[in-house]
């Protein structure tokens, strides 16, 4: 299966940006100072010319003296040689402007100079401490054959990130039937707001769609896009794929999260730091059209990009985190908890619970998991319950869940362990709240773990 490592538009980042602000952590970010190279002037100032020399008198005619004493004899001064006069110069010519050659390769037109994408190109080589190995490739696309490419790919994006409708109907999560929300996800691909520009592993190119936008932001999709490049030239991307295939046979998608955070956080930060240098903000973007897409799916969308990005800043910035494409976090734990010791984050293997029906899907049940069941019902959570999850999410040990259903009803069941006994008590807590508001919901507590079941309506 090929998977591309797309960059969505600003509006996932607007999703969740209260939630960044709530898991945001000081971090030394580094803004690199633009340099202004000044180039001579062409002219000169011609020096000043010597005075003209002035002309002997005539000799005017004298009346016979009278008898004087005669004076001491004059000596007459020698003749002054007459300078030679001076040419003035040729006005200098002003120097043809000099073509700087191109340190990528390129199909199509960009509406940059070479100057200003080899600029780029240096400022991701300062930020990530890499040279690129060779030229990266970008492909320039007209609009209309960037979609025509988009729709053929379609159906491996809704695959990949349209799987649990069921899953989320039956906690909650939604109340739109499970076409309208896949339709509404392919009318979002194919939308302004949908899929800026990806990089493609298989080919190892870049492409993005160039009609309406402007230049500043043509230079941020590249510095994002061009950073997965560079990546790519040290560690092939391709692996992205792979780790899918066994997420989808294993029901583990936690290290596919784990590696996307790691690739789309690095591209992240070294955009925004970019940004920050250049004083080049995002644009916001109204939710209003991404109707008819559960705010738990773009949220879900957003997390490589936010929590990504705190994560690679958390541990050193994009120079310090080569080896993470290598040996990306194989929890989304980690990606929450950043700050913590690895050592403390060992997962508690948990039993597949119980299906009362025939069986959709059975899964790992991730830290991310916990967070979208217990806040993607909005894209504005409450600060206060927000910083409760967090509390429950960090206290996460382990868990799995099983959906089944037919064509009447959906349901799931979660079985979560905890760290500590202090852990499962804050988790119980909250999924007792989260049951409180809504119907045919159950917790069942025990010693070492919780239960939660929950069914709901299928809406097809």
């Amino acid at each position: 299966m090929r998977l591309l490592v797309v960059c969505v538009t600003c509006w996932l980042v607007a999703t969740a940006c209260s939630t960044d602000q709530l898991l945001s952590a000081d971090a030394d970010l580094r803004s690199p100072v633009a340099t202004s190279h000044t180039q001579p002037s062409a002219s000169t100032s011609p020096a000043a010319a010597p005075p003209l020399p002035t002309s002997t008198p005539p000799p005017t005619a004298t009346a016979p003296p009278k008898p004087t004493t005669t004076p001491e004899p004059t000596t007459t001064p020698e003749p002054t040689a007459t300078p030679e006069p001076t040419t003035t110069p040729e006005p200098t010519a002003t120097p043809e402007p000099v073509f700087e050659e191109s340190r990528f390769e390129l199909r199509g037109e960009l509406p940059l100079t070479n100057a200003d994408v080899n600029a780029l190109i240096t400022f991701i080589e300062t930020e990530t401490g890499r040279p690129f190995l060779y030229p990266p490739s970008i492909v320039a696309e007209s609009s209309e054959v960037f979609l025509a490419s988009i729709v053929a790919e379609a159906p491996a994006f809704e695959r990949e990130n349209v799987r649990d409708i069921r899953k989320y109907q039956s906690l909650g999560l939604t109340t739109l039937g499970e076409q309208a929300v896949r339709q509404a996800f392919r009318n979002l691909l194919t939308s302004p707001d949908g899929i800026q520009g990806y990089y493609d592993p298989s080919t190892d190119e870049l492409y993005l769609p160039l009609a309406g936008r402007p230049d500043d932001e043509v230079r941020a999709l590249l510095v994002h896009e061009l950073t997965h490049a560079l990546d790519g030239q040290y560690q092939s991307l391709t692996v992205l794929g792979e780790i899918f295939q066994t997420a989808e046979a294993t029901g583990n998608f936690d290290p596919i999260a784990g590696f996307r955070a790691v690739a789309e956080g690095r591209a992240t930060a070294v955009e925004n730091r970019w940004r920050r240098a250049t004083g080049i903000g995002l644009e916001p973007v109204s939710f209003e059209r991404q109707a008819g897409i559960p705010a738990a799916i773009l949220v879900d969308l957003a997390m490589p990009y936010l929590l990504g990005e705190r994560y690679i800043e958390a541990k050193g910035g994009p120079a310090a985190t080569w080896d993470l494409l290598a040996n990306p976090p194989q929890s989304t734990e980690e990606i929450f908890v950043p700050a913590i010791d690895v050592s403390r984050l060992a997962t508690i293997e948990v039993n597949s619970p119980t299906s009362d029906g025939p069986v959709i899907e059975r899964a790992t049940f991730g830290a991310s998991d916990m967070y979208l069941w217990l806040t993607g019902t909005t894209f504005e959570p409450d600060p206060a319950y927000v910083a409760r999850v967090l509390q429950a999410v960090d206290g996460w040990a382990g868990g799995k869940s099983v959906v089944w259903g037919d064509d009447q009803t959906s349901c799931t069941r979660i079985v979560l362990v905890a760290d500590t006994e202090q852990d499962l008590i804050e988790i119980v807590a909250i999924a007792q709240d989260w049951a409180d508001q809504g119907d045919d919901r159950l917790v069942e507590p025990s010693a070492e773990r919780v239960t939660v079941t929950a069914c709901a309506p299928y809406i097809p």
